[in-house]
């Protein structure tokens, strides 16, 4: 006769699985059976739950939250996917439970739902940062608008209006690629951080693929051009001093002018690794290590060029100045800028 499936968990940790006998036609013996089907149905219950609450979600997603302008409405919206969240993480504590209670060895497609299920709340998770975000960028245009005298709100009807006009046309040439179903599922947040606010992340929202809301879009593309003058400026300075040392080497230029051009070179590097920090608080366009590795790299370019400078001008102060001792000091740091 076979043995009832129930565990009994121990003071030590361990499960004992129940010695007796399984009666026929039952997963259990008399004594857990009614323990089997109460974990069954508490699960079946749950899982009705959890299927209305999705078929709920998948509306909203669907509709579009940010097509809604009323905080109070996106805040019931927030309110249905955290309950979707909860009830996911209710029927997984559930299953876990009955599972390792009743099963010795678990089939393997209880791992692979338990899997869907946390996977679903992850992604549901997403979906409630990004509506309460939303609810806050509306309860700050709430309060603006409180603030704003006749002719601002006048101008901020007009700019509304050349948005709808945007968000039309951009919806039709999402129907046209047959997207309508996922266009509002991929909203995301604003990845700029903001300067004069601690370094909080913008919660105005952006849709994939764009990583910025309209307003940072513009300022990343101004915060790009000077990124890319200033690396072009150093480029450029560490070639004039490139230049300057091989006609000093050649007696055409004077070591009054390799110096200028060192320090002139320092300077573009500190600018440079300036704005490269700020672009990247701001904008964080680079992984972590990448944007560390640019840093160290500019880090050590310019003690190396501060190096060279500070010998430089020691020498200079002394009677006995050689121009070798520029040389040596100086060809250490020409050709190492990238």
């Amino acid at each position: 006769m076979q043995q009832c499936l129930a565990q009994t968990p121990e003071e030590n940790g361990q499960q004992t699985r129940c010695t007796k006998p399984l009666p026929p036609g039952k997963p259990c013996c008399e004594e857990h059976s009614a323990e089997f089907w109460r974990q069954m149905d508490a699960y079946r219950k749950v899982y009705e739950e959890l299927c209305k609450l999705e078929r709920l979600v998948e509306g909203i997603t669907t509709g579009g939250f940010t097509r809604s302008r009323n905080p109070e409405e996106v805040g019931k919206m927030v309110e249905t996917v955290n309950a979707y969240t909860e009830c996911i993480q209710r029927a997984v504590v559930g299953w876990h439970e009955h599972t390792s209670h009743f099963f010795v060895e678990p089939d393997p497609a209880f791992a692979e739902c338990l899997k869907a299920l946390r996977d679903k709340r992850t992604v549901a998770l997403a979906i409630a940062a990004n509506i309460a975000d939303w609810k806050q960028y509306l309860l700050m245009l709430e309060e603006q608008r409180m603030r704003q005298t006749p002719e601002e709100r006048a101008q901020e009807i007009a700019f509304q209006k050349q948005v709808q006009q945007v968000q039309v046309q951009v919806n039709q040439r999402i129907r046209e690629r047959g997207n309508t179903s996922t266009y509002d599922a991929v909203m995301t947040r604003c990845a700029a951080h903001l300067a004069y606010d601690e370094q909080t992340r913008c919660a105005t929202p952006a849709r994939k693929p764009e990583r910025f809301c309209p307003v940072h879009r513009e300022e990343h593309r101004l915060a790009y051009l000077k990124l890319d003058q200033v690396m072009q400026a150093a480029e450029e300075s560490h070639a004039k001093t490139d230049a300057t040392v091989n006609n000093f080497r050649s007696g055409r230029a004077r070591t009054t002018d390799v110096t200028a051009h060192v320090r002139s070179y320092l300077a573009a590097l500190d600018e440079e690794l300036q704005v490269v920090e700020s672009h990247q608080q701001l904008f964080q366009c680079k992984p972590a290590a990448e944007h560390a590795e640019k840093v160290d790299h500019l880090k050590s370019q310019r003690s190396l060029v501060k190096q060279v400078l500070d010998s430089v001008v020691a020498e200079e102060e002394k009677d006995e100045f050689s121009g070798e001792v520029l040389l040596v000091s100086i060809l250490g740091m020409v050709g190492r800028r990238t």
